[in-house]
């Protein structure tokens, strides 16, 4: 009896220990690698950092998730997969995210510090 629960629990184990993996590399518009790039599993906590070298490695259990990936300054994108047991490569080419701001205006005139220091010299005695 014992033997054979023992039996059941290594084949239970080793069934459940198998996840798949999705692995692959960041780069941008140029093909230079993105360093320490955010990878993460849509909907989890589940996620993983890029290597210096743009590199990844995420383990999954099988079934269908969004990966998202984002690095600072770029925009972020996101593909849909399908993970079995096998390993999945999936690369990902950022853009670089411009912005615009509005204008800004520099107005040349005194500190407004300096009319509240008059104000307090007046009252002091």
């Amino acid at each position: 009896m014992r033997r054979s629960s023992l039996i059941l629990f290594l084949i239970l184990a080793s069934y459940f220990s198998f996840a798949g993996k999705i692995s692959g590399n960041i780069t941008d518009d140029k093909g230079q690698p993105l360093p320490y790039s955010s990878i993460l599993v849509k909907g989890t906590s589940k996620g993983t950092t890029a290597n210096g070298e743009g590199k990844y490695l995420l383990n999954l259990d099988p079934g269908s998730y969004t990966i998202v990936c984002q690095h600072v300054g770029y925009s972020r994108e996101e593909k849909t997969i399908t993970v079995g047991d096998e390993t999945v490569v999936l690369n990902f080419q950022l853009h670089v995210q411009e912005l615009t701001m509005k204008e800004v205006i520099v107005k040349k005139g005194e500190d407004p510090a300096y009319e509240i220091i008059r104000h307090a010299i007046k009252k002091r005695s």
